[in-house]
């Protein structure tokens, strides 16, 4: 996920960009939004590791299902790995106030 014209805080960290790992990140984290400007964007990309390691995303069949309720949003993603499939990850984020 990405911030435009902001910064989120991750375990800690004020970031900019952060990428979050099925098989590492724990099951929930929080990400809190602690710098934006009125214009800034969230930005939420499926992406996995390449051949040598590298990160990957935008290409074969990757993609997402955005479903949003309320206060949260339900992403199902396609790896990009053969036939298109939305159910290879599940996530939410849920927007917090206070």
């Amino acid at each position: 996920m990405s911030l435009k014209r902001g910064r989120v805080s991750v375990n800690g960290q004020e970031l900019k960009d952060v990428v979050l790992w099925e098989a590492t990140a724990p099951s929930t984290v929080e990400v809190a939004i602690v710098k934006m400007k009125k214009s800034g964007e969230l930005l939420v990309w499926n992406c996995w590791r390449g051949p040598q390691n590298q990160i990957m995303a935008w290409l074969g069949n990757a993609g997402m299902v955005v479903e949003h309720d309320g206060d949260a949003w339900r992403f199902r993603c396609s790896d990009g790995t053969g036939n298109p499939s939305f159910d290879d990850l599940f996530v939410e984020i849920t927007r917090m106030t206070g």
